[in-house]
């Protein structure tokens, strides 16, 4: 995945993390193809210990001087440590950003990034510069017109995550 961070800002980070896995004794002939459907499943969501999305992963190996798989006790899952490259994103408050209006409505405006995460810009922050025009479904202002379909740079106004699903209020530029 290649990320251009002038439109996106700093919102991506590569990251190594380490990571402790534990695979059924099916995948001990393969023990990366369970750690690598462990990691997919873990794309896409908010992840609290990351601190983000992760949306790739890169890079994957088991850990220097722990490549045999472990038995804990009376457990009879194998115990693996790996270390992998995640992309991650991980938007901040004051950042700028890019995205694409999906959705004009008198309330708010809603955005997508990356046809991925859902950001919106209220009404109280629309109606400082812009004036809502139902027949067009646009926020017009002298400089723009916010319809669908337009690419808006705004700031993260907030960062909220719920069942690894994130959400972003902005703020326009």
């Amino acid at each position: 995945m290649s990320v251009n961070n002038s439109e996106f800002g700093e919102c991506f980070q590569s990251v190594e993390v380490n990571l402790k896995v534990a695979i059924q004794p099916v995948y001990s002939a393969q023990p990366i193809d369970a750690v690598k459907e462990q990691l997919n499943n873990l794309l896409f969501k908010y992840s609290e210990s990351i601190g983000g999305v992760p949306l790739s992963y890169s890079a994957l190996h088991f850990s220097k001087g722990k490549e045999y798989a472990r038995i804990m006790a009376d457990q009879f899952w194998l115990h693996v440590d790996v270390s992998t490259k995640l992309v991650v994103f991980k938007p901040t408050v004051g950042q700028k950003i890019q995205g694409k209006i999906n959705k004009v409505a008198n309330n708010h405006v809603s955005v997508l990034i990356l046809a991925l995460f859902n950001a919106s810009i209220n009404e109280d922050e629309l109606s400082r510069d812009h004036t809502y025009n139902a027949s067009t479904r646009s926020w017009n202002s002298s400089a723009r017109e916010l319809k669908e379909g337009e690419t808006v740079e705004f700031t993260v106004a907030s960062f909220q995550h719920a069942n690894g699903v994130v959400h972003i209020d902005g703020a326009l530029i």
